[in-house]
């Protein structure tokens, strides 16, 4: 999946939360979107998945621009948001059910995805009962259970402990093999090293670098890519 950003810009108030961006993702590939807290990460992936609808600017997935072309990329996306937000009263099996009655492709990943990650340990607990760790497990299941082209991840291992996150992380280098593209977000610089092989950083709405990390950690001189990203930072003058 080939995806288009042209001149993307969106405002909230007098504050811009993305100014005239412009990116290309030519999938498979695994792509980091990053930044401090404000950047335009989360509005972007909101403009994706049409969530948020951007005051200018282009979103063209595989050639085909949005709105018309909404549709079929959602329906060949999984994401998986930072905070799951389901509903509070339904029990876990009610909520696959849920997952199953709203997915057009089959979920031929469920039963592994329910025995690896143990959540049949907890099928009848409601989800507000779970603890966080729980929560992002079943946040996992409902993105991974069916195959897409496009994966969009947010913050993915908030919440997981080590076993859980390096399982996911397993999982997202499959779904890179077998011809998907994975768009994720991370404030976790080893995670980001361990799986992206595009990244770009984001500050006040625009994108200040984008390339391979470690075509970015040479460029800079620096030793690791917190470091290189630091100074791209500082260098652009933001505070």
């Amino acid at each position: 999946m080939n995806i288009s950003i042209s001149s993307l810009t969106k405002k909230f108030g007098k504050m811009f939360a993305l100014c005239a961006v412009d990116l290309e993702i030519k999938g498979p590939v695994n792509f980091a979107l990053l930044g401090p807290n404000g950047s335009g990460k989360s509005t972007m992936i909101k403009c994706l998945l049409g969530l948020v609808i951007p005051d200018s600017g282009t979103i063209a997935v595989d050639g085909v621009e949005y709105p018309s072309g909404m549709p079929g990329a959602l329906a060949r996306t999984g994401y998986m948001p930072q905070s799951p937000d389901f509903p509070e009263n339904l029990r876990v099996e009610e909520l696959i059910d849920l997952f199953n009655s709203l997915s057009a492709d089959p979920p031929v990943h469920r039963d592994e995805l329910l025995k690896d990650l143990g959540i049949n340990g907890f099928l009848k607990k409601r989800f507000h009962d779970l603890s966080r760790g729980m929560k992002q497990k079943i946040n996992l299941l409902q993105c991974f259970m069916s195959e897409r082209e496009l994966y969009i991840l947010d913050e993915p291992t908030a919440s997981l402990d080590p076993l859980n996150a390096y399982y996911l992380k397993n999982r997202i280098s499959d779904c890179r093999k077998r011809g998907a593209a994975v768009l994720f977000t991370s404030h976790i610089m080893k995670e980001v090293e361990e799986l992206s092989e595009e990244l770009c950083l984001m500050l006040e709405g625009k994108i200040i670098t984008r390339g391979k990390p470690d075509a970015i950690i040479k460029k800079s001189g620096s030793a690791n890519l917190e470091e290189a990203l630091v100074r791209e930072w500082k260098a652009s003058g933001y505070e």
